[in-house]
C-alpha cells in the first residue's frame, strides 16, 4: 500500500490524477443521463422533456443561483430551538450554500457526481439479493436469521437497492421490544457494518445491490460515491478523523477513546483520586490533571425539602465505594455503544444492558444451578447506580475537535467550540425492567440507558480493548494494578499511534497515568514498600500473559542504576524515574497502521 493510500476496512482508497473536465455542453449531457435515471424510483418525477433541455445545454432548467439573502431565508426556516435556547439546524449548509454558485458551477459539482458514480457502477460486481441476504448474516450485529418473506415481495422491484436495503435491514434487527430508535441505529449499524466487513454497496438509481473494488481512487470517493456506499459521509469523516473502523479479532473490543471517555474510565477506578472541600465543591470531583476544562461531579438526587448537605454527605460515602468493577461495566457500556454506532443527531442512542450478560462479560461463572450469582449481579448494579450519578462538567477550556451535529439530511458534522459551561450526565437511564431483591437491596436486572448528548462535542475515535484485561480479576493487588495499568497502555497505544513501534514510559508516568500514585504514596510509608515493584513489576508479566504486552524490560542503563543502588536511600526514586520498554501486541500494531493521520488544516 503506497503512503498516499488510505484504509477503510476492506477498501483502499488510492490517489490517481483526476480525469479531465470536458466542456459545460458535454457535462450538461452526462448529467442529464445520470439525474433521468435516478428518476426512475423517485416519488415524483420531472418530464422527459426537462431532461432534453439541459443536454440541449438549458442549464437553468434544473440549475438556478439563489441571492445570499434568499439562502438566509431557508437556513432561518429550517433552524429550531432546543430547551436550552441552543440552534439547532435541520438542513446541510453545503448544499444550501450551493446554491449561491452560478448554474455552470452547480452544473460542474453535479458532473462529478455523476462521473464518479459511473465509475462506481462500471467497476463494481452486481450481486442478487440473496447473496446479499448471505452477508447481511454475516454482520455481527443482534438480528434474526430469516428475512426471507421479504426477498420475494413483489413490491421490491419497484424500489431502488437503497431503499430496499433499508427495509430489510429494518426487519432483520426487529427482535424482542426495541425503541424505533434503536432499530434505526441497529440496522444503520448493519448497513455500515456490510460495508466495512464485504465491500457491499447499494445504488439508488437501480434494484440490484453490488460489491464494490477493493482499491477507489480517492476522486470517486470525494465526488460521488454517496449514491452508492451506505451512510458514505460518516465513512468519509471516520477516514479523515482517523477513525480505526478495521475488523478486530475476537479477543479484541472496540472501545470508544476520545478524552472524555478516558476521564470518565479513570475516575470509576477508585475513590481515593476524587477531591472534596465542602467550602469550595458541595460535591466530590475527578480530575485526572491531563484532560483540561473536564472534571466528572458526583452528584446525588435531592428530594424536596431534604437537606443538600446530608446529599453530598452521602455522594462522598458512595464515591469512596468506587473500584475497578464500575470501570469495567462503563467499559462494557462503550462497547455496546460501538456496536450500535454513536447518534450522529442530538438524539440519544439507547442502549440495553442487562446485568445478567454483563457479569458474563465480565469473567463471571454461572452458578452451578445455572444463573448468575446474586453477589455478582449486585457489583454489577451497584456500578450503573455509580454511573449514573456522575456528570461530565466541560468549559470551554475543552482542548481538541469538538464537533456537533449541522444538519439530520446528510449527517455532516460541523466544528464549532464551545463557547460556555455545560454539565450533563454521564448517562442517562430511560428505563429499568425486572426488580430482584438481592441481599436486601432493591436491583434491576435491564437497564435502557443512553450516553449523555456530549457525545457530539467530541470525534468518534477508538481503541482495541483486550477482553481478558475485562474480565481479569481485581482481588490481588498484582491484578488490580495490572487492569489499571493494561487499560492505560492500550489508550496510550491508540494516543501514539503514529509514534515508534516500542512505548517508552517511566515507572512513575505509568503509575500516575492509571490513578496508582495515592497507593504507592500509602504503601511508602508502611511497612509494605516493596509490594510497589512487586506489584507493578508482577502487572506487567500479567498483561504479558493475556497480550495485552507482548514484550517489556526495564532500560539496561536504568536496570543497572537500580541494581547498583539496592540498600541505599533514594534507590526507590531511582526506580520510580526509571524508562520502561514496552512493546505492544502484532495484532494491536496492525490495527493502529490502519488509521491514517489527522488532517491538520494548513
Amino acid at each position: 500500500m503506497a503512503d498516499t493510500d488510505l484504509k477503510l476496512g476492506p477498501l483502499t482508497l488510492y490517489t490517481e490524477p483526476e480525469p479531465a473536465i470536458p466542456d459545460p455542453l458535454q457535462q450538461a449531457r452526462v448529467v442529464a443521463d445520470f439525474l433521468q435515471n435516478l428518476d426512475k424510483y423517485m416519488s415524483t418525477r420531472r418530464d422527459a422533456e426537462d431532461y432534453q433541455r439541459l443536454r440541449s445545454g438549458e442549464l437553468e432548467t434544473f440549475f438556478r443561483q439563489y441571492t445570499k439573502e434568499e439562502v438566509e431565508a431557508e437556513q432561518r426556516r429550517l433552524t429550531f430551538y432546543d430547551h436550552e435556547g441552543q440552534p439547532r439546524p435541520m438542513y446541510n449548509d453545503e448544499v444550501l450554500r450551493r446554491g449561491l454558485l452560478p448554474p455552470e458551477d452547480q452544473l460542474l459539482y453535479w458532473y462529478r457526481t455523476a462521473r464518479a458514480h459511473q465509475w462506481g457502477t462500471n467497476n463494481s460486481l452486481p450481486i442478487s439479493w440473496a447473496e446479499w441476504n448471505q452477508y447481511r448474516q454475516r454482520v455481527p450485529v443482534t438480528q434474526v436469521k430469516s428475512i426471507a418473506d421479504l426477498l420475494h415481495d413483489p413490491q421490491a422491484k419497484t424500489r431502488s437497492a437503497d431503499i430496499q436495503a433499508d427495509i430489510l435491514a429494518r426487519a432483520a434487527v426487529t427482535v424482542r421490544s426495541l425503541t424505533a430508535l434503536e432499530i434505526s441505529s441497529l440496522a444503520k449499524a448493519l448497513l455500515q457494518g456490510m460495508v466495512t466487513s464485504a465491500r457491499i454497496g447499494l445504488p439508488i438509481h437501480s434494484n440490484t445491490p453490488v460489491q464494490l473494488p477493493e482499491r477507489i481512487p480517492m476522486w470517486a470517493w470525494e465526488e460521488g460515491l454517496h449514491i452508492i456506499v451506505p451512510y458514505w459521509w460518516e465513512l468519509k469523516n471516520a477516514v479523515e478523523a482517523g477513525d480505526d473502523l478495521s475488523p478486530y479479532p475476537a479477543h479484541l473490543q472496540r472501545m470508544l477513546s476520545a478524552p472524555p471517555y478516558a476521564l470518565i474510565d479513570r475516575a470509576s477506578r477508585d475513590g481515593r483520586n476524587w477531591k472534596h472541600d465542602p467550602t469550595e465543591d458541595l460535591f466530590p470531583y475527578f480530575e485526572d490533571g491531563r484532560t483540561d476544562g473536564m472534571r466528572i461531579i458526583y452528584g446525588a438526587t435531592v428530594e424536596p425539602g431534604e437537606d443538600i448537605q446530608v446529599a453530598a454527605k452521602a455522594a462522598v460515602e458512595q464515591v469512596n465505594r468506587l473500584d475497578d468493577r464500575t470501570a469495567d461495566v462503563w467499559r462494557v457500556i462503550l462497547w455496546k455503544a460501538s456496536e450500535k454506532g454513536i447518534s450522529n443527531s442530538n438524539f440519544y442512542t439507547r442502549i440495553r444492558i442487562d446485568t445478567r450478560e454483563v457479569a458474563q462479560a465480565l469473567g463471571y461463572k454461572k452458578h452451578h444451578k445455572g444463573g448468575m450469582k446474586p453477589e455478582h449481579l449486585l457489583e454489577v448494579h451497584n456500578a450503573l447506580v455509580h454511573l449514573e450519578r456522575m456528570k461530565l462538567y466541560m468549559t470551554p477550556d475543552v482542548k481538541g475537535t469538538l464537533e456537533h451535529t449541522a444538519g439530520q439530511t446528510a449527517g455532516k458534522r460541523k466544528k464549532q467550540q464551545l463557547t460556555k459551561a455545560r454539565e450533563e450526565k454521564v448517562i442517562s437511564v430511560m428505563a429499568r425492567e425486572v426488580d430482584r431483591d438481592l441481599f436486601g437491596q432493591e436491583c434491576h436486572m435491564v437497564w435502557e440507558l443512553a450516553l449523555g448528548d456530549w457525545v457530539s462535542f467530541f470525534p468518534h475515535s477508538y481503541a482495541p480493548m483486550f477482553k481478558a484485561l475485562v474480565e481479569l480479576p481485581s482481588r490481588s493487588g498484582v491484578h488490580k494494578w495490572a487492569k489499571r495499568i493494561g487499560t492505560e497502555l492500550v489508550l496510550h497505544y491508540r494516543q501514539d499511534v503514529k509514534g515508534t513501534k516500542v512505548k517508552r514510559l517511566r515507572w512513575r508516568t505509568i503509575l500516575d497515568r492509571a490513578g496508582l500514585m495515592h497507593e504507592v504514596d500509602e504503601l511508602r510509608q508502611s511497612p509494605s514498600r516493596s509490594r510497589i515493584t512487586k506489584y507493578a513489576e508482577g502487572a506487567l508479566d500479567a498483561l504479558k500473559e493475556i497480550g495485552v504486552v507482548h514484550d517489556w524490560q526495564i532500560n539496561p542503563r536504568d536496570l543497572a542504576r537500580i541494581n547498583d543502588g539496592l540498600g541505599k536511600p533514594g534507590n526507590f526514586d531511582t526506580w520510580l524515574e526509571a524508562m520502561v520498554e514496552i512493546t505492544p501486541p502484532p495484532e494491536v500494531l496492525e490495527i493502529l497502521d490502519t488509521i491514517p493521520p489527522r488532517k491538520r488544516k494548513t
